[in-house]
């Protein structure tokens, strides 16, 4: 009898399990909550549709030469990279002859790198406006914090040091900096413009910040490509991921060991928030606590004049003047 019992009250649960499920599903799929779809970006690159190459210590980083990025082919821009990966900041043959100048470093992800053109770019339009000084890019399409640290560790081996670095920084880097599935969901479209490996870091069970190396590989829950309903619980899921990680004293972690190993060397240290969120302004915030430099250079991205919208929603070179002039009048109010 109570095995009996047992198995009726297991079919209950079923059935109101699949009941509550297939409700979920009808009343998402009405308000266009879609299943995942993971088909590629449409994005070429010419020449030879590759875009990104492996590096050992970073991960990926752009192929070196001259490119042109077509997206959904209507719209386009051309990049050229030096051999170091890194993105010109003015004409390529006056690189020989630019003399030996104080150098000033950024760093970041795809809004530093540019989504433009060479000439378009904030640290291109930067080096115009401060001809005294070298400004070199190290921005990377997809970067977080702790690439930019690599960056700066492995750059102050080979290259003279620099009068100051500026590390651009968005709230949207705190789940890169850890890795979180959220971050792999959203590489998984572009994943066929180049190999993709990718550093992180994670506080270990007495607090100290651990770094790892990992392909980037994403697991999606089981049915996401067919249900709108398990599509949708990505989100809580992600957010539950990142309560125990803790992505943004992460983030709080690596910035503050940037500017440790830049006071070691003597460096002027720089956060620029390049975003207008709750998570950026409290990184802002912290870097005052700690004394850390900090400017907040964000531009209204809603406004449609000031990103490439409709075909692609990273800065313009509107978006582009405006951090480059805000930059340069935060350096010029310092001296």
């Amino acid at each position: 009898m109570n095995s009996k019992s047992s198995l009726l009250r297991f079919l209950k649960a079923m059935f109101l399990g699949c009941l509550i499920f297939f409700c979920a599903e009808i009343i998402l799929r009405a308000s266009g909550q879609k299943p995942w779809d993971p088909k590629p970006a449409n994005i070429r690159v010419e020449p030879e549709n590759k875009w990104v190459i492996g590096h050992e210590k970073l991960g990926y980083a752009h192929a070196p030469g001259k490119r042109k990025m077509v997206i959904n082919e209507a719209f386009s821009f051309t990049a050229t990279n030096l051999d170091n990966h890194l993105r010109i900041t003015h004409p390529l043959e006056t690189y020989e002859t630019n003399g030996n100048k104080d150098e000033i470093w950024i760093f970041g992800c795809s809004f530093t790198y540019g989504i433009v053109n060479d000439y378009e770019t904030f640290p291109w339009l930067l080096q115009e406006m401060m001809p005294d000084y070298e400004i070199i890019n190290f921005g990377q399409e997809g970067y977080s914090t702790l690439q930019s640290l690599i960056q700066f560790e492995e750059a102050i081996k080979k290259r003279n040091i620099p009068e100051v670095i500026i590390v651009a920084y968005a709230s949207f880097h705190d789940p890169r900096n850890s890795c979180l599935r959220s971050f792999r969901k959203t590489l998984v479209p572009v994943s066929h413009l180049g190999p993709l490996f990718y550093p992180y870091a994670r506080f270990d069970r007495n607090g100290n910040l651990r770094r790892y190396m990992s392909e980037f590989v994403y697991k999606e829950l089981p049915l996401t490509r067919h249900s709108a309903f398990i599509s949708w619980l990505e989100e809580p899921y992600s957010k539950i991921e990142d309560f125990f990680i803790h992505s943004h004293d992460i983030s709080k972690a690596l910035i503050k060991k940037f500017y440790n190993l830049c006071k070691d060397h003597n460096v002027k240290f720089v956060v620029a928030g390049i975003v207008s969120d709750p998570a950026t302004k409290d990184m802002l915030e912290y870097c005052e606590d700690q004394g850390i430099s900090n400017t907040n250079i964000t531009v209204d991205l809603g406004a449609k004049e000031n990103t490439n919208l409709p075909f692609d929603n990273h800065p313009n070179v509107n978006a582009n003047k405006m951090y480059a002039q805000k930059i340069l009048s935060f350096l010029r109010g310092q001296k």
